[in-house]
């Protein structure tokens, strides 16, 4: 094998080492790791649904999602950051408990 290539593979292997889903201990990867339920009672993560009945688990971002705790922020908790608003959940239901509405969407901070 050419000399030349020996560190642009090192470089690659590396590369695709370190990408925030393969080390466990992202917020990236400890994210996509949690069930519903440690995802809406993270501070770090965030409860997404990307079609109905459907919901992902990812790393918070922006100073709206950071710190806002699905499971426990409010509207004056959220909107008390400045730039921030909340968006009520429309028949969301937390998997540890019995509702009558269930399937829609979580609670959300968002960037105003």
């Amino acid at each position: 094998m050419p000399t030349i290539l020996i560190p642009i593979l090192a470089a690659f292997a590396l590369a695709c080492s370190s990408s925030p889903t393969s080390n466990p201990d992202t917020p990236a990867a400890r994210c996509a790791q949690a069930s519903e339920l440690a995802c809406i009672n993270s501070a770090e993560c965030t409860l997404v649904q990307p079609a109905p009945g459907t919901y992902f688990c990812r790393e918070a971002v922006g100073h709206c999602e950071i710190g806002f705790v699905q499971n426990q922020g409010t509207k004056q908790t959220c909107e008390a950051e400045p730039g921030c608003a909340y968006v009520t959940p429309d028949c969301y239901c937390p998997p540890d408990v019995v509702c009558v509405c269930g399937g829609g969407p979580p609670p959300q901070c968002v960037e105003a």
